[in-house]
């Protein structure tokens, strides 16, 4: 999640206090030790994974950045996203042990909206920042379970975590099939979050015919309900997940007709996803995702 300073102009005065009050600790951080975050994180982010699966020595000093980065470890905090879990998965792959199996487990359960879900109920799940973010996350992520999940540790918690983390998987992937809508011959992820114009998966997409036998689909934060062959309706129950804005900020209902979400933004890049600074702090700084950041601790 990209963030910026913009001009403060026009918004409300005890909003610019909260602002600066927010914004003076990052600066120092920024200024004095690592604090690297949005694109060039994305960026470090893939150099070091292509580095890794390439058999390429990475540098112990760039395993130390990754681990002090600040804005991971503040955002774990107050803004779980898909960087910090493939930071965290990252950073396991790159030393060879699962240290961060407690936190990816955290964190995918926030992002999921898993809830109070028993560990062997069967889960349909969705990702609250949208399904491109689901397959930015995955790719990091798959990589650590592959790695990690073959070996018997003697630690039973940590068998668990990654045991729990692949049902998690199972379950976001589940729901993203059931929920899927269709256009020209593919299945599409429901449309919610910041989602780009992308298919589902190829193995989803054999999934799906055999899930979809019902007009009306409840899944966890997406309820799905088919209209007619050329119409389908969402309701989208948002559970905002901290200062996280690839999560929306309301609940909507979308309409998708002859394969095209109405009124419905496709993402195009952090970069274009605000007019302006004051916007994207606006969303930000929502009084709603400043009280979710609260029950994060």
């Amino acid at each position: 999640m990209g963030m910026g300073i913009g001009k403060l102009k026009g918004i409300p005065i005890m909003k610019k206090l909260i602002l600066l009050s927010m914004l003076i600790p990052f600066l120092y951080l920024s200024c004095t030790v690592n604090f690297v975050t949005g694109t060039p994180l994305a960026k470090k982010q893939e150099e070091l994974y292509r580095k890794y699966k390439t058999g390429e020595k990475v540098d112990k000093k760039e395993i130390r950045n990754l681990k002090t980065n600040w804005w991971v470890l503040s955002a774990s905090k107050v803004s779980p996203n898909n960087l910090i879990i493939r930071q965290w998965a990252l950073i396991d792959l790159l030393i060879g042990v699962p240290l961060h199996h407690q936190e990816i487990l955290t964190a995918m359960k926030q992002l999921s909206y898993y809830g109070d879900q028993k560990p062997k109920e069967e889960l349909c799940l969705i990702w609250g920042e949208g399904y491109s973010y689901y397959l930015y996350t995955k790719q990091i992520l798959t990589e650590w379970l592959r790695t990690f999940h073959i070996k018997n540790y003697e630690v039973q918690i940590l068998n668990d975590n990654i045991d729990s983390i692949i049902f998690i998987v199972s379950g976001i992937e589940f729901g993203f099939a059931i929920t899927s809508y269709q256009d020209r011959g593919l299945y599409y992820p429901a449309p919610f979050g910041d989602l780009r114009k992308q298919p589902l998966e190829d193995y989803l997409q054999k999934l799906v015919p055999s899930l979809q036998n019902f007009p009306q689909i409840n899944c966890k934060g997406v309820e799905r309900k088919l209209i007619s062959h050329s119409l389908v309706e969402y309701k989208i129950d948002v559970k905002l997940v901290g200062l996280n804005v690839h999560i929306p900020k309301e609940s909507s209902k979308i309409i998708v007709q002859d394969g095209i979400p109405i009124n419905f933004n496709f993402y195009e890049g952090y970069e274009n996803k605000y007019p302006n600074k004051e916007a994207e702090w606006k969303d930000i700084l929502n009084p709603m995702r400043i009280i979710s950041s609260w029950f994060i601790w």
